[in-house]
């Protein structure tokens, strides 16, 4: 369970994941910046995959109490995000044992097909904790982009419903259509 929630859900290039100035982009860009009190304590770079697993501050990636984890898989074009979440949560219900199948939501941002679920499990078999996660997926013209926001404890609706207005401000634009714009992030502070 523990590798399956690290692979599901990236990529904050090595640039401006911390920061909220505006870098130089070109073609498809994810858009992240990390809420106050969170830093990347693991980044890595493969070929068609980039990955940041973020913590709050005094926390490890290998003790923790939330993540949130960033995934750009770089060459899936047109992937369905719902269906790429459907597959994730199938592997989450067969990783945890009595998980309810929850609905993935699907809609749109910045003219891309977005969808989230909110995947529990009451008792993570490789953890002995609750482990809870809000997944959000992008698909891009150019990648797959997948942003969770995890728990290891039963998260409050407050806490899910501000994870899940993070997420939100997380988006992917693209310099060469004007169908999905690079909006102007200096100054903005996810709440």
């Amino acid at each position: 369970m523990r590798r399956f929630l690290r692979c599901a859900a990236v990529a904050l290039a090595a640039s401006g994941l911390t920061s909220p100035a505006v870098a130089q982009f070109g073609d498809e860009n994810l858009r992240q910046v990390l809420p106050q009190g969170f830093k990347v304590g693991f980044k890595s770079e493969r070929p068609g995959l980039t990955m940041a697993e973020a913590v709050p501050d005094g926390e490890t990636v290998k003790d923790w109490s939330e993540m949130i984890t960033t995934q750009v898989f770089r060459g899936r074009k047109g992937a369905d995000p719902s269906a790429f979440l459907s597959g994730l949560r199938n592997q989450w219900l067969a990783a945890c044992p009595g998980s309810l199948e929850p609905t993935i939501r699907a809609g749109n941002a910045n003219g891309y097909a977005v969808s989230m679920v909110l995947l529990e499990c009451k008792l993570n078999p490789a953890t002995g904790k609750p482990e809870v996660a809000l997944m959000r997926g992008i698909g891009g013209a150019d990648s797959f982009y997948l942003i969770q926001f995890a728990w290891r404890s039963a998260p409050t609706q407050d806490q899910i419903n501000t994870a899940a207005h993070y997420l939100g401000t997380v988006n992917v634009c693209d310099t060469r259509t004007p169908d999905h714009p690079c909006i102007d992030l200096k100054g903005f502070s996810p709440q």
